[in-house]
């Protein structure tokens, strides 16, 4: 059986990246594992940079939230595997190390607004595209709302 890992955040994108994903792992008999990365924010103090165990919780559970909504949408396709990680870390680092022994990386992307509607890739997409070990495909936000 292949797998499918899948970068979730709150962003349309993301969504549309989920939705591709578990139709594709279906299709296929793939499992799923959708990752959530995340930074714990730092309030600046004349002592350095202050993380008070709130904030770590904070950022967890927000993580956590983003990763179980994609898990939820995905346990409601009878006979799909599927798992999430919530993980601290800088994102592109911990997509790459999950789809080390991956078949696929879905990524959604963010649109531009004007005349051209032209996509932009963010740091995190750009840089999985360069870095990771696998195939890479990029969902536009669009497919977010078909």
């Amino acid at each position: 059986m292949g797998r499918v890992v899948v970068g979730v955040d709150a962003t349309p994108g993301s969504r549309a990246a989920v939705r591709w994903a578990i139709e594709y792992a279906r299709e296929r008999g793939h499992s799923l594992t959708f990752l959530h990365a995340y930074v714990i924010p730092a309030h600046p103090s004349p002592a350095g940079p202050v993380r008070t165990p709130e904030m770590q919780r904070d950022a967890r559970e927000r993580g956590r939230r983003q990763a179980d909504r994609a898990l939820s949408v995905a346990q409601a396709v009878p006979g799909l595997e599927a798992d999430a990680v919530v993980a601290e870390g800088d994102a592109v680092e911990l997509l790459v190390a999950q789809a080390a022994d991956a078949d696929l990386l879905v990524l959604g992307a963010h649109e531009a607004g004007g005349l051209l509607r032209l996509r932009r890739l963010g740091s995190v997409l750009s840089r999985c595209l360069h870095a990771a070990p696998c195939p890479v495909v990029v969902v536009p936000e669009r497919e977010a709302n078909p």
